[in-house]
């Protein structure tokens, strides 16, 4: 029986950044190149945890080409749904990013002028989101909570 050979003619992600076009890849041989999700997570967690700034699904995969272990969009769109179930990182909602779960309660300070984001503790804010919800029998799926303006840096500069 004949294995099918494909021939990959640009540098290929789903195989750890080998340039497939000048090698031929046969059944097995191909996945055995493949990264496991787990090493794919630790990529776009890295990635996110290094960034001073919340990073977009293309941002990460730009990110992890600069270090020479390029991830597609795909790839990173499925990781960051697996840490956000496992609860490693959180989805800023305004700016469609993500950044590190540091806080369980927590409020993002998100600069309009740099992009920078801070975390802070605000329990007492999310216990008076809670109750209003319950107060009026509305049932909350997804708690973000984002203020937007301007960090001390950029106050200072302007």
């Amino acid at each position: 029986m004949a294995h099918r050979v494909r021939r990959y003619t640009a540098l290929c992600p789903m195989h750890c950044g080998l340039d497939a076009g000048s090698e031929t890849m046969r059944g097995k041989e191909s996945r055995k190149l493949r990264r496991s999700a787990k090493v794919v997570d630790a990529l776009v967690l890295s990635a996110i945890t290094d960034s001073s700034k919340p990073l977009t699904v293309y941002a990460v995969a730009q990110s992890s080409s600069n270090l020479g272990q390029p991830l597609v969009p795909v790839q990173v769109y499925r990781s960051v749904a697996r840490l956000l179930k496992r609860g490693e990182i959180e989805r800023i909602a305004s700016s469609s990013a993500f950044v590190r779960a540091q806080i369980k309660h927590s409020i993002h300070l998100l600069c309009a002028d740099c992009g920078s984001c801070e975390t802070v503790a605000a329990k007492q804010a999310h216990q008076v989101v809670t109750k209003l919800c319950l107060e009026k029998d509305f049932d909350a799926r997804e708690r973000h909570l984002e203020v937007s303006g301007h960090c001390g840096r950029c106050n200072v500069d302007s």
